[in-house]
Protein backbone atom coordinates (compact mmCIF):
# COMPACT_ATOMS: atom_id res chain seq x y z
CA UNK A 1 0.00 0.00 0.00
CA UNK A 2 1.56 3.27 -1.16
CA UNK A 3 0.25 6.35 0.16
CA UNK A 4 -0.77 9.14 -2.09
CA UNK A 5 -1.01 12.00 0.48
CA UNK A 6 -3.70 11.23 2.34
CA UNK A 7 -7.53 12.72 1.79
CA UNK A 8 -9.66 10.76 -0.17
CA UNK A 9 -7.01 8.81 -2.49
CA UNK A 10 -5.49 6.49 0.35
CA UNK A 11 -8.97 5.33 1.81
CA UNK A 12 -10.28 4.94 -2.16
CA UNK A 13 -7.48 3.01 -2.96
CA UNK A 14 -7.21 0.65 0.06
CA UNK A 15 -11.35 0.03 -0.53
CA UNK A 16 -10.46 -1.10 -4.10
CA UNK A 17 -8.48 -3.80 -2.79
CA UNK A 18 -10.50 -5.03 -0.30
CA UNK A 19 -13.71 -5.14 -2.60
CA UNK A 20 -12.48 -5.24 -6.16
CA UNK A 21 -9.05 -6.44 -5.49
CA UNK A 22 -10.32 -9.02 -2.82
CA UNK A 23 -12.55 -10.52 -5.89
CA UNK A 24 -10.02 -10.66 -8.60
CA UNK A 25 -7.27 -12.45 -6.02
CA UNK A 26 -9.88 -14.68 -5.12
CA UNK A 27 -10.32 -16.32 -8.56
CA UNK A 28 -7.04 -16.85 -9.12
CA UNK A 29 -5.41 -20.37 -8.56
CA UNK A 30 -2.12 -19.05 -7.25
CA UNK A 31 -1.23 -15.74 -6.81
CA UNK A 32 2.27 -14.68 -7.37
CA UNK A 33 3.82 -11.83 -5.33
CA UNK A 34 7.01 -10.20 -6.35
CA UNK A 35 8.24 -9.85 -2.59
CA UNK A 36 7.49 -11.36 0.78
CA UNK A 37 6.61 -8.06 1.80
CA UNK A 38 3.86 -7.21 -0.57
CA UNK A 39 2.79 -11.40 -0.10
CA UNK A 40 2.45 -10.38 3.53
CA UNK A 41 0.26 -7.21 3.39
CA UNK A 42 -2.20 -8.26 0.57
CA UNK A 43 -2.45 -11.87 2.68
CA UNK A 44 -3.12 -9.92 6.44
CA UNK A 45 -4.74 -6.98 5.19
CA UNK A 46 -7.08 -8.05 2.53
CA UNK A 47 -7.20 -11.91 2.29
CA UNK A 48 -5.96 -14.54 4.36
CA UNK A 49 -7.32 -17.54 2.50
CA UNK A 50 -5.04 -16.62 -0.90
CA UNK A 51 -3.12 -19.41 -2.40
CA UNK A 52 -0.03 -17.36 -2.71
CA UNK A 53 4.13 -17.98 -3.88
CA UNK A 54 6.11 -15.01 -3.66
CA UNK A 55 8.50 -15.23 -7.04
CA UNK A 56 10.61 -12.58 -7.54
CA UNK A 57 11.15 -9.95 -10.57
CA UNK A 58 14.17 -11.28 -13.11
CA UNK A 59 17.17 -9.63 -15.13
CA UNK A 60 19.64 -10.84 -17.59
CA UNK A 61 22.36 -11.55 -15.75
CA UNK A 62 24.39 -12.02 -18.74
CA UNK A 63 23.38 -8.18 -19.52
CA UNK A 64 23.92 -6.95 -16.15
CA UNK A 65 26.97 -7.83 -15.16
CA UNK A 66 30.51 -6.18 -13.22
CA UNK A 67 31.67 -3.71 -15.71
CA UNK A 68 35.23 -3.87 -17.12
CA UNK A 69 37.13 -0.48 -17.02
CA UNK A 70 36.90 -0.09 -20.27
CA UNK A 71 33.20 -0.72 -20.09
CA UNK A 72 33.05 1.73 -17.48
CA UNK A 73 34.54 4.70 -19.39
CA UNK A 74 32.63 3.74 -22.92
CA UNK A 75 29.52 4.28 -20.42
CA UNK A 76 30.39 7.44 -18.94
CA UNK A 77 31.12 9.10 -22.50
CA UNK A 78 27.67 7.40 -24.08
CA UNK A 79 26.10 9.19 -20.82
CA UNK A 80 27.69 12.48 -20.97
CA UNK A 81 29.44 12.45 -18.23
CA UNK A 82 33.09 13.97 -18.07
CA UNK A 83 36.10 14.40 -14.91
CA UNK A 84 36.60 11.29 -12.47
CA UNK A 85 34.37 12.46 -9.80
CA UNK A 86 32.13 9.20 -8.69
CA UNK A 87 29.25 8.67 -9.54
CA UNK A 88 25.65 7.77 -7.62
CA UNK A 89 23.12 6.10 -9.74
CA UNK A 90 19.56 6.84 -9.17
CA UNK A 91 16.72 4.90 -11.76
CA UNK A 92 13.09 5.22 -11.51
CA UNK A 93 10.10 7.60 -11.57
CA UNK A 94 10.74 11.06 -10.71
CA UNK A 95 7.59 10.91 -7.95
CA UNK A 96 7.26 11.60 -4.21
CA UNK A 97 7.28 8.06 -2.94
CA UNK A 98 11.31 7.47 -4.54
CA UNK A 99 12.64 10.15 -2.05
CA UNK A 100 14.44 12.02 -4.69
CA UNK A 101 14.50 15.74 -3.30
CA UNK A 102 16.49 13.82 -0.07
CA UNK A 103 18.79 12.08 -2.03
CA UNK A 104 19.40 15.36 -3.86
CA UNK A 105 19.62 17.26 -0.61
CA UNK A 106 22.48 14.59 0.89
CA UNK A 107 24.71 14.82 -2.41
CA UNK A 108 24.34 18.66 -2.36
CA UNK A 109 28.10 20.28 -1.89
CA UNK A 110 29.42 17.37 -2.40
CA UNK A 111 32.14 15.93 -4.40
CA UNK A 112 30.07 13.38 -6.31
CA UNK A 113 27.95 13.50 -9.02
CA UNK A 114 23.93 12.23 -9.77
CA UNK A 115 23.39 10.51 -12.79
CA UNK A 116 19.50 9.93 -13.11
CA UNK A 117 17.91 7.85 -15.49
CA UNK A 118 14.23 8.81 -14.97
CA UNK A 119 11.10 11.68 -15.48
CA UNK A 120 8.22 12.77 -13.45
CA UNK A 121 6.89 15.54 -11.41
CA UNK A 122 9.65 15.91 -8.92
CA UNK A 123 12.81 16.59 -11.89
CA UNK A 124 13.29 20.47 -10.62
CA UNK A 125 14.65 19.34 -7.32
CA UNK A 126 17.96 18.49 -9.44
CA UNK A 127 18.40 22.33 -10.12
CA UNK A 128 19.98 22.52 -6.12
CA UNK A 129 22.86 19.72 -7.92
CA UNK A 130 23.73 22.27 -10.85
CA UNK A 131 26.02 20.51 -13.20
CA UNK A 132 26.80 17.98 -10.75
CA UNK A 133 23.18 16.16 -11.82
CA UNK A 134 23.25 14.21 -15.30
CA UNK A 135 19.58 13.42 -16.24
CA UNK A 136 19.02 11.44 -18.69
CA UNK A 137 14.74 10.82 -18.92
CA UNK A 138 14.49 8.32 -21.24
CA UNK A 139 16.98 5.17 -21.70
CA UNK A 140 16.20 2.43 -23.78
CA UNK A 141 16.43 -0.79 -21.96
CA UNK A 142 18.82 -2.46 -24.30
CA UNK A 143 20.94 0.74 -22.94
CA UNK A 144 20.42 -0.03 -19.14
CA UNK A 145 23.89 -1.87 -18.52
CA UNK A 146 25.36 1.56 -19.82
CA UNK A 147 24.33 3.34 -16.59
CA UNK A 148 25.27 0.78 -13.94
CA UNK A 149 28.58 0.35 -15.47
CA UNK A 150 28.62 4.41 -15.58
CA UNK A 151 28.26 4.01 -11.45
CA UNK A 152 30.32 3.71 -8.56
CA UNK A 153 27.03 3.67 -6.34
CA UNK A 154 23.49 2.81 -6.68
CA UNK A 155 20.68 5.03 -4.17
CA UNK A 156 16.93 4.18 -3.97
CA UNK A 157 15.79 5.61 -0.75
CA UNK A 158 12.37 5.36 -1.73
CA UNK A 159 9.53 3.88 0.25
CA UNK A 160 6.21 1.55 -0.31
CA UNK A 161 8.55 -0.63 -3.05
CA UNK A 162 7.97 -4.17 -4.37
CA UNK A 163 10.96 -4.97 -5.36
CA UNK A 164 11.98 -2.62 -7.95
CA UNK A 165 13.82 -3.82 -11.02
CA UNK A 166 16.14 -1.27 -10.77
CA UNK A 167 17.48 -2.58 -7.86
CA UNK A 168 18.09 -5.97 -9.25
CA UNK A 169 19.97 -4.70 -11.90
CA UNK A 170 21.83 -2.95 -10.07
CA UNK A 171 23.03 -5.84 -7.91
CA UNK A 172 23.51 -8.06 -10.80
CA UNK A 173 25.77 -4.97 -12.27
CA UNK A 174 27.41 -5.63 -8.85
CA UNK A 175 26.85 -1.92 -7.26
CA UNK A 176 26.91 -1.27 -3.90
CA UNK A 177 23.41 -0.09 -3.23
CA UNK A 178 22.09 1.90 -0.79
CA UNK A 179 18.56 1.85 0.48
CA UNK A 180 15.62 2.82 2.71
CA UNK A 181 14.68 1.22 6.36
CA UNK A 182 11.56 0.88 4.98
CA UNK A 183 10.00 -2.69 5.57
CA UNK A 184 9.97 -3.04 1.33
CA UNK A 185 13.70 -4.17 1.61
CA UNK A 186 13.97 -6.15 4.87
CA UNK A 187 14.60 -9.38 2.65
CA UNK A 188 17.64 -7.89 1.55
CA UNK A 189 19.56 -7.48 4.82
CA UNK A 190 21.60 -10.56 4.53
CA UNK A 191 23.19 -8.78 1.66
CA UNK A 192 26.85 -7.38 2.25
CA UNK A 193 26.56 -4.82 -0.52
CA UNK A 194 23.03 -3.43 0.32
CA UNK A 195 23.70 -0.93 3.05
CA UNK A 196 20.50 0.80 4.49
CA UNK A 197 19.49 4.51 5.64
CA UNK A 198 17.63 6.67 7.25
CA UNK A 199 15.64 8.62 4.97
CA UNK A 200 17.16 12.14 5.99
CA UNK A 201 19.44 13.99 4.02
CA UNK A 202 22.29 13.54 6.71
CA UNK A 203 21.91 10.17 6.93
CA UNK A 204 21.59 9.41 3.45
CA UNK A 205 25.02 11.75 3.09
CA UNK A 206 26.82 9.82 5.80
CA UNK A 207 26.42 6.24 4.33
CA UNK A 208 27.11 7.32 0.50
CA UNK A 209 30.38 8.91 1.60
CA UNK A 210 31.22 6.19 3.60
CA UNK A 211 30.90 3.51 0.48
CA UNK A 212 32.67 5.62 -2.14
CA UNK A 213 35.66 6.45 0.51
CA UNK A 214 36.15 2.34 1.07
CA UNK A 215 39.17 1.21 -0.24
CA UNK A 216 39.70 -0.82 -3.08
CA UNK A 217 39.32 -4.68 -1.23
CA UNK A 218 36.34 -3.56 0.61
CA UNK A 219 34.68 -2.39 -2.87
CA UNK A 220 35.33 -5.32 -4.36
CA UNK A 221 34.12 -7.58 -1.81
CA UNK A 222 30.85 -5.93 -1.88
CA UNK A 223 30.46 -5.55 -5.08
CA UNK A 224 31.22 -9.91 -5.30
CA UNK A 225 28.49 -9.92 -2.44
CA UNK A 226 26.05 -8.15 -4.57
CA UNK A 227 26.55 -10.16 -7.72
CA UNK A 228 26.31 -13.57 -6.13
CA UNK A 229 23.28 -12.06 -4.34
CA UNK A 230 21.57 -11.64 -8.00
CA UNK A 231 22.74 -14.62 -9.10
CA UNK A 232 21.11 -17.13 -6.62
CA UNK A 233 17.76 -15.14 -6.69
CA UNK A 234 17.10 -13.17 -9.94
CA UNK A 235 18.16 -15.09 -13.04
CA UNK A 236 16.06 -15.52 -15.71
CA UNK A 237 15.68 -19.10 -15.89
CA UNK A 238 14.34 -19.57 -12.53
CA UNK A 239 11.80 -17.24 -13.03
CA UNK A 240 10.44 -18.69 -16.00
CA UNK A 241 10.71 -22.33 -14.11
CA UNK A 242 8.74 -20.97 -11.23
CA UNK A 243 5.98 -19.49 -13.89
CA UNK A 244 5.44 -22.62 -16.30
CA UNK A 245 5.00 -24.56 -13.38
CA UNK A 246 2.60 -21.80 -11.93
CA UNK A 247 0.40 -21.81 -15.50
CA UNK A 248 0.84 -25.67 -15.83
CA UNK A 249 -1.01 -26.05 -12.24
CA UNK A 250 -3.62 -23.62 -13.03
CA UNK A 251 -4.04 -25.71 -16.60
CA UNK A 252 -4.87 -28.90 -14.80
Amino acid sequence: MVSFGGGLIDPLLYGAYRTLGRRVLRNARTVAFVSDTVREWFTSRIDASLHSETVANAVDLARFHLASDDERIRARESLGITGDRPVVLFVGRLVPKKNLRTLVAALAGGHARLLVVGDGPERDALGLLGDHAVQVARLPHDRMPEAYAAADVFALPSVGEGLPLSLIEALASGLRCVVSRDPSFDTLAGCEGIMRSDVDPAALRETIVGLLGENEATRERRATAARSWAEARYGLESFRRRYLRLVERAAT
